[in-house]
């Protein structure tokens, strides 16, 4: 056998030996921005700019349904985004939204997953510490302030009725 032979022979094999690539279980987490381009922005006119900020903007992504083995398009993520009035501010909340979504993707969240969706039952006094807790990181020292007493009155007032 002709040493050329041995090696066509060789490549032919390793060439045809390939393993598929296990399919991904969701798509790269993508922004909508009201139907635009958004890295030609300044080339539109103020009212083509106007007309996509009133349109809702989103972060969306498909996952694959464990039952069908299809993907599927998940619900959109606003997050409340709508209320900016800025391409700035929504690109900015946007793109943490969308940068937050891929990592816990890749970290392995399935939205279709029972366990980690289930709610717990709280007691009144219990979501109201929860939603305390939870607003202290987002609000200024004096803000959470203020909403803590609110909610120490509706307590309050609950309990004497």
């Amino acid at each position: 056998m002709s040493k050329i032979l041995s090696i066509l022979q060789i490549v032919n094999e390793t060439v045809n030996d390939f393993t598929l690539k296990p399919k991904r279980n969701y798509t790269e987490p993508k922004i909508y921005t009201g139907g635009i381009e958004i890295t030609k922005w300044s080339k539109y006119s103020k009212a083509e700019q106007q007309e996509a900020l009133d349109k809702n903007w989103f972060v969306y992504f498909s996952f694959r349904n464990p039952k069908t083995g299809f993907l599927e398009k998940q619900p959109f993520i606003k997050g409340g985004v709508n209320r900016y009035k800025t391409k700035e501010e929504r690109m900015e909340i946007l793109e943490t939204y969308r940068r937050n979504l891929l990592r816990i993707l890749k970290e392995g969240y399935n939205p279709y997953d029972e366990k980690g969706t289930q709610n717990e039952i709280k007691s009144v006094k219990e979501a109201f510490a929860f939603a305390l807790d939870i607003k202290k990181n987002m609000m200024t020292e004096n803000s959470y302030i203020r909403f803590k007493s609110r909610i120490k009155r509706f307590e309050w007032k609950k309990r004497s009725n």
